[in-house]
């Protein structure tokens, strides 16, 4: 088995599919120690995101964060069609009826994933500071509060274990920190990690069984023989294949296109800062309601993340954007001021968003040897261990071993 894409979902597949007694060679195009989204991400696993990108709402948000250059939501323009055609099938998966139809499948995902990750912890040493005490959805303003505590509402429905927390509440659960907060929805199901502990491990566990991870592999066609893809070509070579597992993120759009298929994707670019030995130490991971900031205790780390610039690109930061991400940070945690983030290197990296908000994972029916897994936006860690378990029961049991509706590789 060749995976290609060796971020935390690749990772994730050789990990399963060593297990079924499989040979996998696992390719990268980047270096080993480049930061990717899959160590630069604020590593929260998160069932209590069931609501997929496009939601509704979300277009008229978007229209209106766009006119603010530090907001969190923006569509970087340019001359694209198909950023176009992206936009507007967004634009027409933004609707009650398809936050319905895949709520319950991303719940399942994410519960699935989180059960992997505590296996993973328990079986391979939780070195990568696997922690099991939820998440908050911080809300600065009652406005925020009332707006978190009806998709609370929606999360109980799905059985999800949540509890709304009045200010006495949030002080309680996180007595050592200053907070400035109305009240936070507690989604206790989620969990959080250090994400590049989490890769290294993978990577280090990987190699003791004998997997072969090849970095600085830049995949540039493949060679196929009838509806088998047979070869894939890197660096002037070609390595010989059984079955093609494509885990690349972003880069899988262009590669599938290489393929003759098309995963509708934009990269929608984020940005982390993270501070050693900061002022104040959370107890628990959160997300900033208002300012859509995600905040992760990492050891003696604390990691601030956010924003979604869709059709970024990779290495360019926007000083006003992340000037919004720091300034959000003060109104729920007043200890911390701009100027403890002077001289911090933030991180980007390009998530791959595909236009209606759920991942590309299963096969595709143009070729009798493909796994596809990729496109799940802001959800690549929480989804990992998962995305890589279908794929393992993909390669070794056949494309109807787990069919899920609405990831259907060919649904464009």
């Amino acid at each position: 088995v060749t995976v290609v894409g060796g971020g935390v979902v690749g990772l994730c597949a050789a990990y399963y599919l060593h297990k079924t007694g499989a040979e996998i060679t696992v390719l990268d195009s980047s270096s080993e120690h480049d930061p990717s989204c899959s160590t630069g991400n604020n590593g929260m696993i998160v069932p209590s995101h069931f609501t997929p990108l496009a939601a509704p709402g979300m277009v008229a948000k978007g229209m209106k964060m766009m006119l603010n250059r530090r907001s969190p939501f923006f569509i970087k323009p340019r001359p694209s069609l198909d950023l176009v055609r992206w936009c507007l099938t967004f634009m027409g998966h933004s609707t009650q009826a398809h936050v319905d139809k895949c709520a319950t499948t991303l719940r399942d995902l994410n519960l699935e994933s989180r059960k992997l990750f505590l296996e993973i912890a328990d079986t391979e040493d939780n070195d990568f500071d696997l922690k099991k005490r939820g998440l908050l959805m911080m809300c600065a303003t009652q406005q925020g509060l009332d707006e978190e505590s009806a998709t609370a509402e929606k999360a109980r429905e799905l059985g999800l274990d949540v509890e709304i927390l009045d200010r006495d509440g949030v002080h309680a659960i996180e007595p050592g920190i200053e907070i400035n907060a109305q009240g936070a929805v507690h989604y206790r199901d989620d969990c959080h990690l250090a994400p590049d502990n989490f890769v290294n491990k993978l990577r280090r566990q990987l190699r003791q069984q004998g997997v072969n991870i090849q970095f600085d592999s830049r995949v540039t066609g493949f060679s196929t023989e009838g509806k088998r893809i047979s070869g894939v070509k890197v660096n002037g070579s070609v390595y010989e294949t059984d079955h093609l597992v494509l885990t690349a993120g972003i880069a899988s759009a262009e590669l599938g296109r290489k393929l003759g298929i098309k995963l509708m994707m934009q990269g929608g670019k984020g940005y982390s800062l993270t501070l050693k030995n900061p002022v104040a130490m959370p107890h628990n991971c959160a997300i900033l309601a208002e300012g859509k900031v995600a905040v992760t205790p990492m050891g003696d780390r604390l990691r601030f993340g956010g924003t979604m610039e869709v059709g970024g690109k990779l290495g360019v930061i926007d000083p006003l954007r992340l000037e919004g991400l720091i300034n959000a940070i003060p109104s729920v945690y007043p200890q911390f001021t701009a100027d403890q983030f002077d001289g911090v290197d933030p991180w980007n990296g390009l998530r791959p968003c595909s236009p209606d908000g759920m991942p590309y994972l299963g096969c595709s029916s143009k070729w009798e040897n493909l796994a596809v897994g990729t496109g799940h936006s802001m959800m690549g860690l929480s989804m990992g261990p998962v995305t890589g378990k279908i794929i393992s029961e993909l390669v070794t049991k056949g494309p109807t071993a787990r069919e899920l509706a609405g990831c259907e590789v060919d649904r464009y």
